[in-house]
């Protein structure tokens, strides 16, 4: 066997067990493809092998060396998993034994096959969810409401003493009903035949959300201005605030901060919701497909926040905007025109 140096490690050619010719027509294959002696000595690996290997940032022996020990371990469905520089590849393979008891194996980069793979699963599975969501969310927010509405009963008539730990569970209760209305807008109206104290709203959404951002360490600050009753459904705008301001909790750590904004602008006839946080921000890739439906980069997230954001918005003929950089942080700003006609409502 003769060998040449690389930055990546020897670069294998041609051995006594191929000829020129054969060794030519390996070199063409699609398929990387190595060769390993009865010894276990790695003999070859062809241009396709090679390409893999550097590009995948490992050394051509190091790679060789972990192809060959999995090789011989008689996986059922063969694959092997290694770190390179440029993170975590997945490579299948299939190994041929030859006369004299070499091997030759076979192998191409499945990494992005896995991955789409994965995503499809967590597709079907998230689907089927919500197929039955509205009726379990349904299920939920009725006793939840007669809770809520108990507790507040209960709190009028218990002694003062008692008041504050009532408090706190029906803080609770309305944290939940918030999370379900943050889960459940997709199928109902954004606009509504009445006009609501959406400012209020928005506040009382802040207020049951900010202990979680408190209990990490993370300063939450709200700014929403006095605004006219606005025919809007609270229960949307709350599940906007709710899902924006989830989202900055999770990319904050604590010390960081996250800043929420809302106003009614007469002249524009638009409301503007804002939320900024100075977190761990996006790519441009996460950025370009963050409002897709059931897309996330969180292990355990379900890719629906933002995506029904963007509904809310586009419900309203309005506008959601995304501003983020890497270790920068995310500024996510919604608009909310109003029908004309409707503005001048008075406060």
């Amino acid at each position: 066997m003769t060998a040449s140096s690389s930055e990546h490690g020897p670069r294998y050619r041609a051995c006594s067990t191929f000829d020129p010719l054969l060794t030519e027509l390996v070199d063409c294959l699609p398929i990387a493809v190595v060769l390993v002696s009865k010894t276990g000595d790695i003999d070859y690996l062809n241009a396709r092998a090679q390409a893999l290997v550097r590009d995948a940032g490992l050394t051509s022996t190091d790679f060789a060396k972990s192809m060959v020990a999995a090789s011989g371990e008689g996986h059922e469905r063969p694959r092997l998993t290694v770190k390179g520089l440029e993170g975590a590849r997945t490579f299948g393979y299939q190994t041929t034994l030859l006369s004299g008891g070499a091997r030759l194996i076979a192998f191409q980069d499945i990494t992005q096959f896995e991955q789409t793979q994965a995503e499809r699963n967590r597709l079907l599975q998230l689907a089927s969810i919500s197929e039955v969501m509205p009726a379990v969310l349904h299920e939920l927010k009725n006793p939840l409401a007669s809770i809520a509405l108990a507790m507040e009963l209960l709190i009028e008539d218990s002694p003062e003493d008692q008041r504050e730990r009532l408090h706190g569970i029906l803080s609770e209760v309305r944290r939940l009903s918030l999370t379900l209305d943050g889960l459940g807008r997709f199928r109902h109206e954004v606009r509504s035949t009445r006009h609501h104290a959406i400012d209020l709203a928005l506040r009382e959404a802040f207020a049951l959300l900010e202990p979680q951002a408190a209990a990490r360490g993370i300063i939450a600050k709200l700014d929403v201005h006095d605004m006219p009753l606005l025919p809007f459904e609270p229960a949307a705008v709350r599940a906007v605030l709710f899902n924006l301001m989830t989202n900055a909790i999770h990319a904050c750590t604590a010390g960081q901060r996250i800043e929420a904004h809302a106003h009614f602008d007469r002249d524009a006839s638009a409301m503007t919701l804002r939320v900024a946080d100075t977190g761990a921000g996006m790519t441009t890739e996460v950025q370009q497909r963050c409002t897709e439906l059931f897309f996330t980069t969180k292990s355990r997230g379900s890719g629906i926040g933002l995506a029904l954001c963007a509904g809310v918005a586009e419900a309203v003929a309005g506008t959601l905007t995304v501003d983020s950089a890497p270790a920068q942080g995310t500024r996510i700003t919604l608009t909310f025109p109003i029908t004309p006609g409707v503005s001048d409502v008075s406060n």
